[in-house]
Formats: C-alpha cells, structure tokens, sequence
C-alpha cells in the first residue's frame, strides 16, 4: 500500500512542477514580449522625433515618403541607427514604414484635420530602407497583436491590429 502512495505522491509532485514551470514559462515569455514591445515603442518614438526635426529643417513638411528613413536618419545618434529602424520583434531587417499619403506634406500651409487620429509611422515586415504604405503594408502580428503607431501630432500607441479602420490614413482638411 505504501508504495502505491509514494507512486501517487510522485505523480502529483511531478504534474505540480510541470504545472509550476509552466507558469513560471509563461510568465518569462510574456515579460520577454512586453520588453520587445517597449523597446518597438521607444524606437518609434525616436523616429518620430526625427521626422519632426526633419520638418523643421524643411518648412513644416514631412520627409518624402520614399525616402524618410534616409533624410530622417541624420537626426539619430549614429551608432543607434541600425537598431533604432528595426523593430525586435521584426523578422525582417527594417520594422517600420511612413504613411505614403503624408509625405512632402506640408502641414502649415494646409493644416491637418485631427492629426492626433492621423497614422505618421506603422509597423511593417518591410524589406527594404525607406518603406512606406497604407494599411496593405501594417505587419499586425507583433506584440500580441498589438502593433505600434505612431500619429501626426506626435503621439505612441499600440493598438489592436484590428483597430486599423479606427484610423485615418489620408489627410483630410
């Protein structure tokens, strides 16, 4: 009888640990996914503020779309460059594309209606330097599926992928 027990007892610690690693695995990979979304976020931020040095520098106007990262670039600190125009949760060697409808806009002459709903910067699986698009190029499957954008008046936010139709692509007056 006893080693029916002591069989018992040891099935039961074993499916605890398994249960406990389990938990404890779950929980690392989580920490590990809002650490990647933060740092997306941050870098996305950054490129921002590069973009609206960039458009100081060229009265009010937002870099041309096909060549943003490239103009934009000098803005950031020279050995950040490569990791800051990479999301990591990104398989491909760039994470970000600019709304095509907003490059060379000038935004004194003609300003925008509800910038703060307006999409500047989004989350793409591009492949090459300078990508740009609409919501076509939106990489939805980062972060929990919860992308990063970032609006033309300057403001983060991650939102689910599905919230995409919330936002305007186009600029309207």
């Amino acid at each position: 009888m006893a080693t029916r027990v002591d069989a018992f007892s040891k099935i039961v610690f074993a499916a605890m640990l398994a249960f406990i690693a389990y938990a404890v695995g779950r929980t690392v990979w989580s920490a590990d996914v809002a650490a990647k979304s933060g740092d997306c976020m941050n870098n996305m931020k950054e490129i921002s503020e590069a973009v609206f040095l960039y458009s100081q520098d060229w009265d009010q106007c937002f870099p041309p779309a096909d060549k943003w990262e490239h103009v934009t670039s000098k803005f950031i600190a020279k050995g950040k460059i490569g990791e800051v125009f990479r999301c990591p949760s990104s398989s491909s060697s760039y994470g970000y594309a600019m709304n095509r409808n907003l490059g060379c806009f000038i935004f004194t002459r003609s300003p925008l209606s509800q910038p703060s709903e307006i999409i500047l910067l989004f989350e793409s699986d591009a492949s090459v330097l300078d990508a740009f698009g609409d919501a076509q190029q939106l990489a939805t499957n980062r972060h929990l599926d919860r992308p990063n954008f970032v609006f033309a008046d300057g403001h983060a936010f991650a939102a689910p992928g599905k919230a995409i139709t919330d936002f305007q692509w186009k600029r309207r007056r």
